[in-house]
């Protein structure tokens, strides 16, 4: 996901090949693929490439590019399906007005435990977004919340958990950004 003060969009990358998505009220991304025929953009070659690859999918005369591009032997969709829905749906459920302190709490989410680790659930539960290094699958490593200002003049603050969100707190980090010219 990538943004700024007036707009966000959603990459999707595999290989060379990309599809892009405006994001219009709210949006997520997971392990996996999530754009199918909502793309925006496409790289150049994409749907060729699909198609010399022998896993084209169109649907409605536009490439699905989920449906040609997505790898579930890489990712398996008991890894990323669950935590894409639960997702989509914490930010349906409040139409996208969420506070910074949503979206950590949305991080840390151990599906009905909240923040807190229910001793056996697994990723077949797809109902949860943080894994932690208990599942037998890769970990979440980190997380990150940006806060965008309503003012240009207001620097971005990002909240970055550093390593597992679950167990870790989010530092405020202000990234870079460009300064003025002193000279005019």
């Amino acid at each position: 996901v990538m943004g700024e003060r007036s707009e966000a969009w959603l990459l999707d990358t595999a290989e060379r090949n990309w599809a892009a998505r405006r994001i219009e009220r709210c949006g997520a991304a997971t392990n996996h693929v999530t754009i199918a025929t909502d793309w925006t953009t496409l790289s150049a070659d994409c749907r060729d490439h699909a198609r010399s690859e022998g896993r084209l999918v169109e649907r409605d005369g536009r490439l699905d590019f989920a449906g040609s591009y997505r790898d579930s032997a890489t990712i398996p969709p008991v890894v990323s399906s669950g935590r894409y829905a639960a997702s989509t749906s914490a930010l349906a459920a409040r139409d996208g007005r969420l506070t910074v302190s949503d979206f950590q709490r949305i991080m840390r989410d151990h599906y009905d435990s909240g923040e807190v680790y229910r001793l056996g659930a697994s990723p077949e539960d797809e109902r949860f977004i943080c894994l932690c290094r208990l599942y037998e699958v890769v970990p979440t490593t980190a997380s990150m919340v940006a806060e965008f200002s309503d003012s240009a003049q207001m620097p971005v603050l990002c909240r970055v958990a550093f390593w597992n969100p679950r167990l870790a707190p989010y530092i405020p980090v202000f990234p870079a950004a460009l300064t003025p010219s002193p000279h005019p």
